[in-house]
């Protein structure tokens, strides 16, 4: 199935419906352009200061090409120019929305071609959606929420609302269906979900005592083989039994190793230069953010009154979010484009749970109707 997913640019975008007309800009933030820029000039210095004047060990010359300190010198300047290259590319990429009360006009604009502008009435939508975007933030996973107006045509949809937090979301999401007199869309595993406008703001538990929601929970269907379902007396807890390898963690395994032998390099020579000790400090830092990143897996557990999400690395745990189970709008089995994840979206409060990005399907499946039957079980 198509998923018609656009990409959208920038980080932090509003599309303001309280006056009209109105428009915003969807493009690279210069708060991200400006420290990046920074960032890369700082490496592209430190390659140039080390290939002219770092010192050398006598048998530099004889060791391998990739354990030579000039090679590693040379790709610290390659990458503060592609990071630079990059940055600006982006920034020169972007797509204008402007919203008059009764249509949306978009105009893109691409680094190297001509502006192309697309008109759509706003009663041709077929609704707001609301969708979670997984992307890459230096080295660190973060999510992007959402809110854009759903069109089948790729190039009519349109953002309202683009954030890396998910605060105030689910009102934030039914604020913009209300005004623009549209139904709550999201992608999940079967196709379109559509919430109709006279359903909008209520909860599951509401939805389920209206006979709108059915509860299809069987305690008798085995529990997926890669998740654990652990009860206890005061609260439920399902967790990843193993780590889930996709692309994303092979590319986390690559950087690690890569750093880690970088470390190595630079150690016997991270005493006798400022310059080393710190670039040593930064790879070692980089090398435990990855395992960290690396070896870290989710639990849900549902407690009386609210359902939370952990994350847990190794021994260590914390609560990242959590939500009443009073406030729950939706609990569905998203898809993220980007990433090609499915994953469990918990959306109440003023918050939304993401759980199991590495899951399958069936097995989100059945953690869906188990949540929701802890949901609306009285």
């Amino acid at each position: 199935m198509s998923y018609n997913a656009p990409d959208h640019f920038s980080y932090q975008f509003m599309l303001n419906l309280s006056k009209t007309p109105t428009k915003c800009a969807d493009r690279i933030s210069l708060k991200l352009l400006f420290p990046g820029l920074i960032a890369a000039l700082f490496l592209i210095m430190l390659g140039c200061y080390e290939l002219l004047n770092g010192a050398r060990p006598e048998n530099d010359n004889f060791s391998p090409f990739w354990f030579n300190l000039t090679f590693f010198d040379f790709i610290l300047i390659l990458l503060g120019v592609w990071i630079i290259c990059s940055l600006l590319l982006h920034y020169f990429r972007y797509k204008k929305v402007f919203f008059d009360g009764k249509k949306i006009t978009i105009i893109y604009r691409s680094p190297f071609g001509a502006k192309t502008t697309v008109k759509e009435s706003i009663k041709k939508y077929i609704g707001v959606r609301f969708r979670v975007e997984f992307f890459q933030f230096g080295f660190l996973n973060k999510n992007k929420y959402i809110i854009e107006l759903y069109s089948d045509n790729l190039d009519k949809t349109a953002p309202l609302y683009i954030s890396t937090k998910g605060h105030n979301i689910r009102k934030i999401w039914e604020e913009y269906a209300r005004t623009l007199n549209l139904p709550q869309v999201m992608t999940t595993d079967n196709g379109i979900a559509i919430r109709e406008t006279k359903d909008v703001g209520k909860s599951l538990i509401q939805l389920y005592q209206e006979g709108s929601l059915k509860n299809e929970f069987d305690i008798k269907e085995s529990i997926p083989a890669d998740i654990s379902w652990v009860h206890k007396s005061d609260k439920e807890v399902i967790k990843n039994r193993n780590i889930h390898w996709d692309w994303y963690n092979i590319l986390t395994l690559f950087g690690c190793i890569f750093c880690f032998l970088l470390f190595l390099v630079f150690l016997p020579d991270a005493l006798r230069h400022v310059s080393m000790l710190l670039l040593d400090i930064s790879l070692f830092v980089l090398t435990c953010l990855f395992i960290i990143r690396l070896f870290t897996k989710d639990k849900l557990i549902v407690k009386p009154h609210k359902i939370v999400i952990v994350h847990k690395t190794f021994m260590f745990s914390r609560k990242k979010y959590d939500v009443l189970k009073e406030d729950i709008q939706a609990v569905d089995i998203a898809y993220s484009p980007v990433a090609e994840r499915y994953f469990l979206a918990i959306i109440g409060g003023d918050k939304t749970l993401v759980f199991g990005r590495r899951l399958s399907p069936e097995t989100l499946r059945w953690v869906r109707n188990f949540v929701v039957n802890e949901i609306i079980k009285k």
